[in-house]
């Protein structure tokens, strides 16, 4: 004979349990959501309750055995419900009970990339590291909760990376976007921890201030102008050039429109921060403009990272390029071709490093690059004081 109320476990997309309740209404069923998601190894579908591995396994028993009184009851009471009538009846009667908030940390991470990338309207690349951030926190365990999140398990999750080739600065991405994980989690009432504010490992070579700082000379960036291409290495070219002269991240350039252009000036709301700029178009920027007549001929971000590689090379941007990269404590060093390191981001970093070489205050240029404090600007004054003292250098021949 059929039971009338069960518990059955429905497989999410995650590849997690939610688990609901189901009720034989007549000759059909009538299921209703619990709130609860569960990996599978926290399950036992047999006995259809919360194994013991599971941290809050009794309150989430306690919760699953309300239910099931709860359905029984009423189904005793009133043998010709139908689904409607159930759903309302049962949510009525358990609303005075303590809603569940599911412990999984997979669970709260996929909630959390979907509220937050609707809400502050993501950028295909935030949600793309978070993903790449779920798969690694699974590869290297397939059960965690939030309720039993140390730092300890953060070190594991570190030395983890490590093992798997990971460099520092990737692994220190990935932390930093843990965090954001994590307070989001605290703000909504899923995580009682204090890792979003507390957990800072030091991770050798992932100061952003010790990173090569990769952009095109004046001698380099002309170069590029003025090298014949094909058509649609052109495009690519232009783009690239365009946001050297604008210091425009390229998913602005990519995005903007003739309606973006006032009085020789672009302003735009930038796409990474919501922050409001205003960039006066010098005349090069304006001559590119002019040529697709307001609308950038950009291709997906990968694809040009692809192709600025061989654009570079047939420019000439070949330059032996030291870097210097850290694997846990093991240093990596490798000398590269200047072309083998392009990538759209290099053009803002060339606008930022040109514009302080010709004398223009730090203060103006983060006017129009967008960038909060002085820290950023750090790595680029740097450059600059060395290509100062290397110029000065060059009076000792006289």
């Amino acid at each position: 004979m059929r039971k009338q109320v069960r518990i059955i476990a429905h497989r999410n997309k995650s590849g997690n349990l939610s688990l609901r309740l189901r009720c034989l209404l007549g000759t059909s069923y009538c299921d209703i959501a619990t709130g609860i998601v569960l990996h599978p190894a926290e399950w036992d579908n047999r006995r259809q309750r919360v194994l013991t591995t599971h941290p809050d396994h009794n309150a989430l028993n306690a919760q699953l055995n309300t239910l099931h009184d709860l359905a029984t009851e009423y189904l005793r009471r009133n043998p010709d419900s139908d689904a409607a009538a159930f759903r309302d009846t049962l949510s009525d009667e358990n609303k005075s009970a303590d809603t569940y908030i599911s412990d999984d940390l997979f669970d709260a991470l996929n909630a959390f990339i979907a509220a937050e990338s609707k809400h502050n309207t993501w950028s295909d690349g935030t949600t793309k590291r978070f993903r790449s951030l779920y798969a690694a926190l699974s590869a290297f365990a397939p059960v965690l909760h939030l309720s039993t999140l140390t730092a300890a398990t953060l070190d594991k999750f570190i030395a983890f990376r490590i093992g798997q080739g990971t460099t520092n600065t990737t692994i220190a991405k990935d932390i930093k976007l843990l965090r954001w994980f994590l307070r989001w989690c605290a703000d909504n009432g899923r995580y009682n921890g204090n890792l979003h504010s507390d957990y800072t490992p030091h991770l050798k070579g992932s100061n952003y201030e010790q990173k090569a700082v990769i952009y095109l000379t004046i001698d380099e960036l002309r170069r590029m102008e003025t090298t014949e291409l094909p058509v649609y290495l052109a495009h690519v070219r232009d783009v690239f050039v365009f946001c050297c002269y604008t210091g425009l991240r390229f998913s602005d350039a990519a995005h903007l429109q003739p309606s973006d252009i006032h009085d020789n000036c672009i302003e735009i709301v930038m796409q990474k921060t919501d922050k409001r700029i205003k960039v006066e178009l010098n005349d090069h920027a304006a001559t590119i403009l002019q040529r697709y007549n307001g609308t950038l001929p950009a291709l997906s971000n990968q694809y040009t990272n692809r192709l600025l590689k061989a654009i570079g090379e047939l420019c000439g941007i070949d330059e032996p390029t030291h870097v210097v990269s850290y694997n846990g404590n093991r240093r990596i060093e490798k000398t590269l071709p200047k072309y083998e390191l392009l990538t759209t981001h290099c053009a803002r970093r060339t606008f930022v490093v040109t514009a302080l070489q010709l004398g223009i205050p730090a203060e103006v240029i983060m006017r129009w690059t967008g960038h909060s404090d002085f820290a950023a600007m750090k790595p680029y004054i740097a450059i600059v004081d060395e290509l100062k003292a290397r110029s000065m250098a060059l009076f000792n021949a006289l």
